[in-house]
């Protein structure tokens, strides 16, 4: 199941060779179905990745081929359970996970609003003259599968995930280069321009620990001038070296 602003169940139905999912909008009160979209045969998990808009990621034919788990994204209409559009996300090409099999709303580098999906890219050489990486945040429109053309650079040797919505502004984490900290910004969800809302310190203690919170395995959310990023699993703790769980950063 996926909550929020809709419940949304994820069904496996059908035999075990001919099992096909269905995603249906569930009425919290009584249970009833509302509306139903069947995936095509041999999809075997789909995440969701936002309730309102309806918006599921899956692996189409194991075809992502990176672990990611997404090789498609699908709009999905609330009311009538029809498949408003396909979006295709390669896994060579965009940097959001979906990991599925263990829960079904586990998704990292993407986010919805606007009626748009919001999508990290993978990072690519930057263009500079030295051999910097970057990648950027690009906007698909849910009712054609289509790019809008706006994009959110990171910047020379950052690396940009979007964390969630902020009303219409995508809130934004930029995971730094080695000598820097990480930086938090606000991306207006129509002209795309940034606004910088926190930068962590560059001491290399914080560093050190930052660096280990990498956006595809931890968990990372800001809210209420607050970052705070945890690992997933804990460690057994049997290295010499003193680990952190979870780290918090503050604006004031």
């Amino acid at each position: 199941y996926g909550g929020g602003a809709k419940l949304v169940a994820v069904r496996k139905c059908g035999s075990y060779d001919q099992r096909q999912l269905h995603i249906q909008n569930v009425d919290p009160k009584s249970g009833d179905i509302l509306a139903e979209y069947k995936m095509d045969e041999g999809i075997e998990y789909a995440a969701v990745v936002s309730t309102d808009p309806l918006v599921v990621a899956a692996d189409v034919g194991d075809s992502a081929g990176d672990g990611s788990g997404i090789s498609d994204f699908f709009s999905i209409d609330n009311k009538t359970g029809k498949l408003r559009a396909r979006l295709s996300a390669p896994g060579d090409e965009f940097a959001a996970r979906c990991d599925a099999i263990y829960r079904v709303e586990n998704c990292t580098g993407v986010t919805v609003g606007n009626d748009r999906l919001y999508i990290a890219t993978e990072e690519h050489d930057s263009g500079g003259e030295s051999y910097s990486q970057t990648n950027e945040v690009v906007a698909f429109d849910l009712a054609t599968g289509k790019q809008t053309g706006q994009r959110a650079d990171a910047g020379e040797n950052y690396e940009i995930f979007p964390l969630r919505m902020d009303g219409p502004n995508v809130i934004a984490y930029k995971r730094p280069p080695y000598d820097k900290g990480g930086q938090v910004v606000s991306i207006d969800g129509e002209s795309f321009e940034e606004t910088l809302l926190m930068e962590n310190p560059s001491t290399e203690a914080v560093r050190d620990v930052e660096s280990r919170m990498s956006p595809d395995y931890s968990e990372i959310q800001f809210g209420q001038g607050g970052l705070y990023m945890s690992s997933v699993y804990a460690s057994d703790f049997t290295s010499r070296e003193k680990e952190y769980s979870v780290i918090a950063f503050g604006t004031e």
